[in-house]
């Protein structure tokens, strides 16, 4: 810094300096005492902390963030509701600034506005995020510091102006940034002024009660500084006068300090004399005041602990300005010998103290519950518990070996091994008598305690268990088909067989159908122990002791015999009447059954509901963020991105309900007009839902592009987005229509469907995408990326780079090779060929790991994909009768794995196959070595080998060729699918049968859509004029609106996303309203009173009469297999959907919190435009004010054709800099 005279008037020597130097110095004095107050605002924070933060020229950037505002925030006012985002910094140091980052800034600057801190001196949030005015974040920090030190809370920050050191560069590079924004440095001596005058109370008489003490002060009177502080108007807290001389020795060292450092302040220019400059202000008072009384409790701690005074250290601890936490009265003899073990003599400081107080306490609990333990073991072993007779029953019946009194003592209520049965004691019998015999040779006495009771009873019912389902597995391997090797796979892990091969497939199931058929069936298994247990593969039965003749007799009327007579039931094509007899009652329509159907089209329709305002509330912060990400460049105004903001906060502040038809309005209006029309809009989406036909024809009829959009977003809302099996049925019946005809009519050759982007395919594979493939591609993606030693590169131009670079970093000398080589030239490098053939091998290796899991994950993939495959090579026939088999495949291989699941390998964080955390993202060497496997299946897939061009890599041929023959197979499996009424136990009937009627949430913009292109399109959709199609269309009448549909008046935010909640139900004839019964309830009613009937028929009839009733009991085996079905499918869809609503909760519930991250942004953005601008009524006749409009319709204009200038940001200029309030 270059020195001043006397005169203000700088020199060098006795060179007078010009104006521009004289200017230049001045902005270097203004970036000078910029970088003190960073430093003295760093040094501030950092003790607060207790952290180190980035150099002082750093502080700016590492401020916006907001991690240390928000810590510093929670310090001075803890808050359990709020957390600071990134606190680790990780995302922050993997991604940059992110907008979430504005959260840690909204809790700074909330907190100050809770704990008083005057509005004037907290900065925007995009002051800080997008650094648009640093300066007042700093001159913020230098006022909550002074802040928290009138109220305790914090330490006094220092004054380092003249002390602190820059060098020069430093200085200009602040000096430059200042100038860049155009910022005035704020003036920080006068903070103390300023918040005594944002006091609400009388301001004068304060200002006479604080120049009273300052001059009391420097007359060094304690009782007269006393008085002063005493004074009612200075409105100072917690004076006691025995801490006056205190009082008197810490203010007057705090005013000199204060006038030394406005003396040197008045040498530089731009000084300005404030009448605080040199006198206390009333926070500084209240702040010293609070330091002496902290001292002085200190001090009188310190001497309670010298003394040895358990009521004086009583008297400290609970002073109120130490502010000490969980004090207890019962711990003084412990706190003092903590505090006396910490201090060593020397006085403590209040974080001392804290701690040991914590200390103490937690060894004070930690010693309660342990005597509270005691206690109750003391009792227990006063009067012992039922446990331990039990224990010692269950050491007995091992002692004795009896089985009976052991099983009755281990399913005793107070040891509750409820799971323990007749057939698994025995393995309990077997090892508790090893823990029994580990224990006597161990310890000599070999009693069991209730630990080894447990574990030993544990394990057998872990054993036990492995063992039923190694007998359901081989069950199912014994009743395999012959022919089909991939159906052995899934059963193989339930054995832990190792060493199988598929190709002898057909061996193995011989020998076991040869082993099982002997010995009356029963078959030795080992769970991994010494013990075996004997397996009865026909009935499931489960024994751990050499089985005898009459056991299976005895066990027949067991639980598992009854699965395995309804094994028989179910196989049966002519069953047997008795056992008809036992499963009748299944038939029955039970109070559950509704309950449990009424549950489930609720959840049903609370799903559609959730999955359609979570889209939509997805695209509207989508086009939100873009709309921001155009406002920061300038591309749009503010009002446009405000306008669109509020519209999206209109729409989604009522919550999941918003925006659903309410009754009294449009078609719920209690008029019969409405009614009779929602009626008919129930029969018209009933009649879509039920006849598939109908959409595929309407989406063939449609243009291209407008026939995609309808696909994608009216065909989910129609069906529910297949959130049961019967819409899923429903659904995969119109995507097979759909595909059967979009390759008849858009698929000219096989290659059209590969290379192509058909519609109905992509909507096929997006909603198949609902079924995570994590369980197959994930522990094989997590072991690729887990590997770090793999690297699979089979580039040779990338292999010689890479070792280029790696022997001149290992050697720091030049290798001497040229590192621009040919792929003939790389290769010709042995250590370059060597490190190709591991490569090579690798991706053998890996590619083969895949295809294995691949092809044993047939059942896993969703059905509908599945199906859809079967569809197209069936169409595909038709299309191209004369085609080969292999040219076929090759097309459902492209859209079963190339579609579907080579992307998912290729991207596996971008499809849920992996969960990254923020700051770890896949590394290029990860990636290629998915790309590369994934590139080696579809070459496989589609039989593609490497020519001439890559003849490095043609010895992946052979594999290749190889792995195309198990595609092949493995695409037959996926084609072998049940059709889908077998699948989801659908037939004519079934609809008849509900309980509840389908339910479905439609938008009304949906609804009038569909109703137009139905009206527009009607002769395509229903070519037969008896279509009952044509009549509801009739007596809809003409073309829809969103009035009709909503009223006049609708009270929603967006009328176009209002929800219309559809009952659905099938047309009835006019002429048999009176008889109500369709042919399908009368079906189920027939069938009913026919059960009723043959029951009372068996039990007057002999054999005779029930073989004349044999297809009737066919039938009846089949009702009772759809009914347990149908049980079974609804619950676990209960349990699905209730899983989906959670998650999709989850979703909205983030989704709502980034809305309101946008809104606060732009609130902030807008608070920030309109600071200093005055817009007022010209017509008023307000004098020396005005305000400029915008008459252009473009935001931009060209001047001259040289530069283009943002005519709202001249305007806003141009107010502020002539027209403001602010200017004198």
């Amino acid at each position: 810094m270059k020195e001043e005279n006397s005169t203000g008037h700088s020199t060098c020597g006795d060179h007078r300096l010009t104006a521009d130097e004289m200017d230049s110095q001045r902005q270097q004095s203004v970036a000078y005492e910029y970088l003190c107050r960073l430093e003295e605002a760093k040094r501030w924070v950092e003790a607060m902390l207790d952290d180190v933060l980035p150099p002082t020229t750093e502080l700016e950037e590492s401020l916006r963030h907001g991690v240390h505002l928000a810590r510093l925030a929670l310090l001075l006012r803890p808050d359990t509701s709020r957390r600071v985002y990134d606190l680790q910094l990780t995302r922050y140091a993997a991604r940059g600034l992110q907008f979430r980052h504005t959260d840690n800034i909204n809790i700074w600057t909330q907190t100050m506005r809770e704990m008083g801190l005057p509005q004037i001196f907290i900065p925007t949030t995009t002051d800080v995020y997008e650094k648009k005015n640093m300066p007042k974040t700093v001159y913020c920090i230098h006022a909550l510091s002074l802040f928290a030190f009138k109220l305790g809370r914090g330490p006094q920050m220092p004054d380092l102006l003249g002390k602190a050191v820059f060098t020069d560069a430093e200085i200009d590079a602040v000096s430059a940034e200042l100038r860049k924004y155009g910022l005035s440095l704020p003036t920080f001596s006068k903070i103390g002024g300023i918040l005594a005058r944002e006091m609400p109370v009388d301001k004068a008489a304060l200002h006479a009660a604080v120049i009273v003490i300052n001059e009391a002060i420097d007359r060094q009177v304690p009782a007269e500084t006393l008085a002063g502080l005493q004074n009612p108007n200075a409105h100072l807290r917690e004076v006691t006068a025995e801490n006056a001389d205190l009082y008197q020795s810490r203010l007057a060292a705090a005013k000199h300090s204060k006038v030394e450092a406005a003396q040197n302040r008045s040498l530089s220019e731009t000084f300005e004399a404030d009448v605080y400059d040199e006198l206390l202000t009333q926070a500084e008072i209240q702040g010293h005041i609070g330091a002496a009384n902290r001292a002085a409790a200190l001090a009188r701690l310190h001497e309670a602990l010298a003394g040895g005074d358990p009521a004086g250290l009583w008297a400290a601890l609970a002073a109120p300005c130490l502010r000490l936490q969980r004090v207890a009265s019962d711990c003084m003899s412990d706190y003092m010998e903590g505090l006396r073990r910490v201090t060593n003599g020397h006085p403590p400081s209040t974080e001392d103290v804290q701690r040991v107080i914590d200390q103490v306490n937690q060894v004070f609990s930690q010693r309660h519950q342990e005597e509270a333990l005691v206690a109750a073991v003391n009792a227990c072993l006063a009067s012992p518990a039922p446990q331990v007779e039990l224990v010692e029953a269950v050491n007995q019946a091992v002692q004795m070996g009896d089985s009976a009194s052991l099983l009755n003592t281990l399913t005793d209520p107070a040891l509750g091994y409820c799971d323990v049965t007749q057939h698994s004691v025995h393995h309990c019998l077997q090892l508790l008598k090893s823990a029994q015999t580990a224990k006597l040779r161990r310890e000599g006495d070999g009693v069991l305690w209730l630990e080894d009771v447990d574990e030993a009873v544990r394990n057998a019912l872990v054993d036990h268990q492995l063992a039923e389902r190694a007998c359901v597995a081989l069950s199912d391997l014994r009743a395999a088909d012959l022919t089909s090797p991939l159906r052995l796979a899934p059963s193989l892990p339930c054995l832990g067989l190792r060493d199988v091969s598929p190709s002898l497939a057909e061996h193995y199931l011989r020998a076991l159908r040869r082993l099982s058929g002997s010995d009356e069936g029963w078959i030795p298994h080992s769970v991994g122990g010494a013990n075996e247990a004997f397996l009865h593969l026909a009935t499931g039965l489960v024994t751990w002791h050499q089985p005898n003749r009459g056991q299976l007799a005895d066990a027949a009327l067991d639980q598992r015999s009854l699965q395995h007579e309804f094994r028989q039931l179910a196989a049966a094509s002519r069953p047997d009447v008795s056992l008809l007899r036992k499963f009748v009652h299944l038939l029955d329509v039970q109070g559950s059954d509704f309950k449990e159907e009424v549950q489930l089209q609720k959840l049903k329709g609370d799903v559609a509901q959730m999955i359609r305002k979570n889209q939509m509330l997805e695209r509207d912060l989508d086009s939100l963020d873009v709309k921001i990400g155009l406002l920061v460049k300038n591309r749009i105004t503010l009002q446009e991105v405000l306008m669109h903001s509020k519209t999206m906060d209109a729409v989604n502040k009522s919550g999941d309900k918003l925006g659903t038809l309410s009754r009294g309005q449009g078609l719920k209006a209690l008029t019969r007009e409405s009614r009779d029309r929602l009626a008919l809009y129930q029969q018209l989406f009933y009649q879509l839902q039920t006849r598939p036909a109908y959409l595929a024809r309407l989406v063939f009829a449609l243009p291209p592009g407008q026939s995609g959009r309808f696909l994608e977003s009216v065909v989910p809302s129609v069906f529910n987005y297949g959130t049961n099996d019967r819409e899923e049925y429903l659904l995969v019946s119109l995507f097979r229509i759909a595909l059967q005809e979009e390759v008849r009519s858009r698929v000219d050759q096989l290659s059209d469907v590969v290379s192509g982007n058909p519609m109905v395919v992509r909507m096929i594979v997006q909603y198949s995408r609902r079924h995570p493939l994590r369980p197959v591609l994930g522990p094989l993606v997590e072991r690729v990326l887990s590997d770090r030693t793999l690297l699979i590169n089979t580039n040779p131009v990338e292999i010689y780079r890479h070792w280029v670079n790696q022997q001149e970093a290992q050697s720091g000398q030049p290798c001497g090779l040229p590192y621009a080589v040919s792929q003939e030239e790389a290769l010709k490098h042995g250590e370059v060929a060597r490190r190709l053939n591991r490569a090579i091998h690798c991706l053998k290796e890996a590619s083969n790991i895949f295809l294995d899991e691949i092809f044993n994950a047939v059942d896993e993939l969703p059905y509908c994909l599945l199906y859809s495959a079967k569809v197209l090579k069936r169409a595909l026939h038709e299309k191209f009768p004369d085609a080969p088999e292999k040219d076929i495949l090759k097309v459902v291989g492209n859209l079963v794995y190339y579609r579907f699941i080579n992307s998912a390998i290729v991207a596996p964080d971008a499809f849920d196959i992996v969960s990254l955390p923020a700051d770890q993202a896949m590394t290029p060497d990860q990636r290629r070595n998915l790309g590369s496997i994934a590139k080696i299946l579809q070459f496989a897939a589609s039989k593609k080998g490497f020519g001439e061009e890559a003849g490095h890599l043609q010895a992946l041929n052979p594999f290749i060729i190889a792995a195309h023959e198990r595609f092949k197979l493995f695409l037959q499996a996926c084609c072998a699918i049940a059709e889908p009424e077998q699948h989801y136990g659908r037939n004519e009937f079934t609809e008849a049968t509900l309980i509840a009627k389908p339910i479905i949430y439609i938008t009304a913009q949906e609804l009038c859509e569909t109703h137009r292109l139905l009206m527009e399109y009607e002769s395509v959709v229903a070519p037969s004029k008896s279509d009952p199609l044509h009549e509801i269309l009739e007596e809809l009448g003409d073309q829809p609106s969103l009035d009709g549909v909503l009223g006049e008046e609708p009270d929603h935010p967006s009328p176009e996303r209002a929800e219309v909640c559809l009952t659905l139900q099938a047309r009835v004839d006019p002429a048999d309203e009176a008889a109500q019964l369709t042919a399908g309830k009368l079906f189920l009613q027939c069938k009913q009173l026919l059960e009723r009937h043959y029951r009372e028929l068996l039990q007057a009839r002999g054999q005779a009469e029930k073989r004349r009733h044999g297809d009737q009991r066919l039938h009846r085996n089949n009702s009772f297999l759809h009914q347990r079905r149908h049980r079974q499918q609804r619950r676990q869809e209960l349990v699905k959907l209730r899983r989906t609503i959670s998650s999709l909760d989850k979703k909205r519930t983030f989704y709502q919190e980034q809305a309101s991250y946008y809104t606060q942004y732009l609130a902030t953005c807008l608070q920030g435009m309109l600071k200093g601008v005055q817009f007022e009524d010209l017509a008023a006749g307000g004098r020396g004010s005005c305000c400029i409009c915008s008459t252009t319709a473009s935001s931009v204009m060209d001047m001259f054709g040289r530069v283009r200038i943002n005519v709202n940001l001249l305007i806003f200029l141009l107010n502020s800099k002539f027209y403001s309030k602010g200017k004198k």
